[in-house]
């Protein structure tokens, strides 16, 4: 396992989040076990893990035989720095919600061409609707307590923006406020 950079902040809060049953880490645990059975992992596996903050999922996807790289979150909004080697697998949890929409979309196309492998596949677990209406609904339920200033994914809205780049995208909602969403070429 290898870390191309850290972020300490989040260490605390990992026992919080996994433990926590409400928006917006409801299905927090399910969603790392969903990208860590959706990444299929052989031993020894590229695994390339994207805004790593608590670890959780580096450990997971480490002890499923993974030959893991981890990449903080600070460094999702610049270009990724070359790695040295192309992944067959590239996973993501609770990070792209921090990105502005043309930043995932510049990150997913960078990913596609320079870090992943011929037939590889991109897994995002993140705070996430299937529809603008049942995001709608979140919203109007939690009233103040949604935080506007965060860019939730929305699925049929990333389906479509995703496929103008040539990518296949599935979605498979977790909880009624995250869900993993699969890409490929």
């Amino acid at each position: 396992m290898q870390f191309i950079a850290t972020d300490d902040r989040f260490t605390l809060a990992a026992v919080t989040v996994a433990t926590n049953v409400e928006f917006p880490f409801a299905g927090y645990e399910l969603v790392l076990d969903r990208i860590v059975a959706q990444a299929a992992l052989t031993p020894g596996t590229r695994v390339l893990d994207l805004g790593t903050s608590t670890g959780a999922l580096t450990a997971r996807l480490h002890a499923a035989g993974g030959d893991v790289v981890g990449v903080a979150q600070a460094a999702l909004t610049g270009a990724l720095p070359d790695l040295g080697r192309r992944f067959e697998r590239i996973v993501s949890a609770y990070a792209f919600h921090e990105l502005r929409p043309t930043e995932r979309l510049r990150l997913v196309t960078d990913l596609f061409e320079r870090h992943l492998v011929r037939d590889g596949v991109v897994i995002i677990g993140d705070i996430s609707f299937a529809t603008a209406a049942d995001r709608d609904r979140v919203r109007s339920d939690l009233g103040r307590r949604w935080d506007d200033r965060e860019l939730y994914l929305v699925a049929d809205e990333e389906r479509v923006a995703l496929a103008k780049l040539g990518l296949r995208t599935d979605y498979e909602p977790v909880s009624f406020c995250a869900g993993v969403f699969t890409l490929r070429a």
